[in-house]
């Protein structure tokens, strides 16, 4: 699942992937890098790097601009020269607009180009003409506006995931053993980020204004804004329990199996393990088992 996710995320080939997070034991199997996590982030960063580029949009928009305008101008040619009767092959909107002027406006020893213009048809088909671009012109401007803004907005949540994975894992929540687990659970942590906006506090390094989902900023009960530190710190409260600094050993005990790890009995093998857990009735308790298991040289399967 960690590969598959890699691959998708940073466009790597399968074999890529595996080359990053994965090395061979010495049974000749793949197994998960101790530092498979570091080189994710290692790798994030870099994603974030090549979309922090400045996007050009304004070959984007006149590109389009253009060919909307032609495209337009084209259906109300080909509108008038059927509505009007007009002849002729490739005829630009100028000529069209002088045979209908012809069909309508008497010939006069005066008659020109400006006594065209100044015709109420002419200047009719004109207004229509500007009122159909500036609606083109807002409809592009406004799409150029939210990809920019959503392209903001995913640039920032690079920023903001690698900032939060540190909080979290300086607060030691208890994850799986499995790494591959682990890392999933990291993931889903910051998945469940994804409703909130942020941005970033101009003069403040690695913090930001956190939005909630209904746009206004969080803050604590005082009115002061809420710290991204705080704000991983509740989530992962919400979601986790921590693990406890381990107790020092008591004098004259070595913490070998069967002796006391603190106020722990340290379990002597796996069935010991296996019943101190289901005997235990918080997850602090369980968490002193597990702590105490693995420090006198257990591994728990």
């Amino acid at each position: 699942m960690l590969l598959d996710f890699t691959q998708t995320a940073y466009g790597l080939t399968e074999e890529a992937a595996a080359e990053l997070l994965t090395k061979k034991s010495e049974a000749g199997e793949r197994e998960l890098k101790p530092d498979a996590f570091e080189m994710l982030l290692e790798q994030d960063k870099s994603r974030v790097n090549t979309l922090k580029k400045a996007v050009d949009t304004t070959t984007i928009f006149n590109e389009a601009h253009a060919k909307a305008t032609k495209e337009e101008r084209r259906k109300m040619e080909n509108a008038l020269v059927n509505k009007f009767g007009i002849t002729g092959e490739k005829l630009t909107f100028d000529q069209i607009l002088t045979a209908i002027a012809e069909q309508k406006i008497p010939k006069t020893e005066d008659f020109s180009e400006d006594n065209i213009k100044k015709h109420p048809l002419f200047l009719q088909l004109e207004n229509a003409q500007k009122a159909e671009l500036e609606a083109l012109k807002e409809t592009y401007q406004n799409e150029l506006i939210e990809r920019e803004k959503a392209e903001k907005a995913k640039n920032t949540f690079g920023e903001v995931s690698g900032l939060v994975l540190n909080f979290f894992d300086e607060l030691k929540p208890v994850l799986s053993t499995d790494a591959t687990k682990a890392t999933n659970q990291r993931n889903r942590f910051l998945h469940n980020l994804n409703g909130y906006e942020f941005e970033a506090v101009e003069g403040v390094k690695d913090d930001f204004v956190i939005l909630g989902k209904d746009g206004k900023r969080l803050e604590t009960v005082h009115g002061n804004r809420v710290t991204l530190k705080d704000f991983t710190r509740q989530r992962a409260e919400m979601e986790y329990d921590f693990a406890k600094q381990e107790n020092k050993q008591n004098g004259g005990n070595n913490g070998g199996a069967g002796g006391a790890h603190g106020t722990v009995k340290v379990p002597a093998n796996m069935d010991e393990y296996n019943a101190a857990i289901l005997l235990a009735t918080t997850s602090e308790a369980r968490s002193d088992v597990h702590n105490a298991y693995t420090a006198s040289g257990g591994v728990v399967d």
